[in-house]
C-alpha cells in the first residue's frame, strides 16, 4: 500500500484524464459554424489583434514584460518583429485555434493538450491564474476592436476564448497542488 503522498500524486495526474474526458465544449453548433467561418477573416487580421491584446495585457501586468526578450517597455513603439518571444506566443495561439476549430473530433486531446500547457507556463514561467484571465479578456477586445463580427460571432469568440483560459488556468490549479505535494 503506498504512502498517502504517492496517492495524492497519482490522483493529480490522472485528473487530467478525468477532466478532459468529462468536460463539453460551452458552445453550440451553430456558434462552431460562425467560429469556423469567421476563422479566415479573423486569422488575416491576426497580428493586429494579438498586438492590441499583449499591448494591453503588459500595460496591466508591466512585471511581465522581461519575459518577452527584447521588448521594449515603450509598448506604443513596438511592432511583433521587435519581439520574437511575444510572436511565437502569437503564432501558438494561432494553431491552438486551428487544432481547436477544425479537431473538434479531438476534444479529449485538444483539451488535455491545454491543460498541460497551463501546468507548463505556471511551473516554467510562474505565470498566474490572473494573467491568463486578463490575456483573455485583451485577446476578446482585440477581436471585437479589429474584427468586424455580428455580436453572435463576437460572443461565441468571446465563449471559446474564456473556455481555453478557464482550462489553462485548471492547469495551474493541477500545477500548484503538485507543488504542495511535492513540499511534503
Amino acid at each position: 500500500m503506498g504512502s498517502c503522498l504517492d496517492r495524492t500524486s497519482n490522483k493529480i495526474t490522472t485528473e487530467v484524464e478525468i477532466i478532459s474526458h468529462r468536460t463539453e465544449f460551452p458552445i453550440t453548433k451553430k456558434e462552431i459554424a460562425l467560429l469556423q467561418d469567421s476563422w479566415c477573416h479573423l486569422r488575416s487580421k491576426w497580428n493586429a489583434v494579438c498586438g492590441s491584446a499583449f499591448e494591453k495585457w503588459l500595460i496591466i501586468h508591466p512585471e511581465i514584460i522581461d519575459v518577452f526578450h527584447n521588448l521594449s517597455t515603450e509598448l506604443e513603439t513596438y511592432t511583433m518583429k521587435d519581439a520574437p518571444t511575444l510572436l511565437k506566443h502569437v503564432r501558438s495561439f494561432e494553431k491552438l485555434f486551428d487544432s481547436v476549430l477544425f479537431n473538434l473530433n479531438n476534444r479529449r486531446d485538444i483539451i488535455s493538450t491545454v491543460i498541460i500547457v497551463g501546468k507548463l507556463h505556471h511551473t516554467s514561467f510562474g505565470v498566474t491564474q490572473l494573467y491568463v484571465t486578463s490575456l483573455a479578456k485583451s485577446i476578446a477586445l482585440g477581436i471585437c476592436t479589429h474584427v468586424k463580427l455580428e455580436i453572435e460571432c463576437q460572443n461565441a469568440w468571446t465563449s471559446l476564448i474564456t473556455f481555453l483560459a478557464d482550462l489553462l488556468k485548471i492547469g495551474m490549479r493541477l500545477a500548484i497542488a503538485e507543488e504542495k505535494v511535492d513540499t511534503n
